[in-house]
């Protein structure tokens, strides 16, 4: 953490960060077979020939789901569409019960330093990872603005003081902005959101 410049601090996140958290949570590769053996399980039509592997990663078998082969005829393309949506459903249980066991312990202290560090710097974490470990960490954890929420909309830094501001703990809507919004079209009260570090997650969340 030292070498990290504290300016212009942006970090990337794999599988590897969640799975350094606690070894409950797959990596890509263990989440596909996973995934699939859950399918597998409940008599779904997902099958996969082989474990996946570096030599055969998941992602490369999800890719070829998700988009029309044109060497398959249609009803190859239409059964392709069938497990994909089965393992979406699959993938997003497996994720969601690996995270619960993960945090029925104490988390390593290093991720909340980490986090700590990361929220005095404003800095940007760049997700590659559906779970909700940083998030689940964040809310779990008693992390503060670095300056007082702004109370009403818009607010000069002025009228914020003026105001007396808030520094209530920080979660996860601080970091993602909104983005992903909530599953299940959840309503949520608009409000000015805390200075914190920003959580952009390019394949959403589970």
């Amino acid at each position: 953490m030292a070498a990290i410049n504290q300016p212009t601090t942006a970090l990337v996140f794999g599988a590897g960060f969640s799975a350094a958290v606690n070894p409950e949570i797959p990596t890509a590769n263990e989440l596909g077979n996973r995934a699939y053996r859950q399918v597998k399980e409940a008599g779904g039509s997902a099958a996969s020939r082989r474990k996946f592997s570096l030599d055969y990663p998941f992602e490369l078998a999800h890719s070829l789901l998700a988009e029309k082969q044109p060497h398959l005829s249609e009803l190859q393309n239409r059964q392709n569409a069938v497990q994909l949506a089965e393992l979406t459903t699959s993938i997003a249980t497996v994720l969601e019960r690996a995270q619960e066991l993960a945090f029925e312990k104490q988390p390593p202290s290093w991720l909340y330093e980490l986090l700590s560090v990361l929220n005095q710097w404003h800095s940007t974490i760049v997700s590659l990872n559906q779970d909700l470990v940083v998030e689940t960490a964040v809310e779990s954890h008693f992390l503060t603005p670095t300056s007082p929420r702004p109370l009403l909309p818009n607010a000069t830094r002025l009228e914020v003081f003026a105001a007396g501001g808030s520094m209530e703990k920080i979660d996860a809507t601080d970091l993602l902005w909104h983005v992903p919004p909530l599953a299940g079209g959840t309503y949520q009260q608009p409000r000015n959101l805390a200075k914190s570090m920003r959580l952009l997650k390019l394949h959403g969340s589970v």
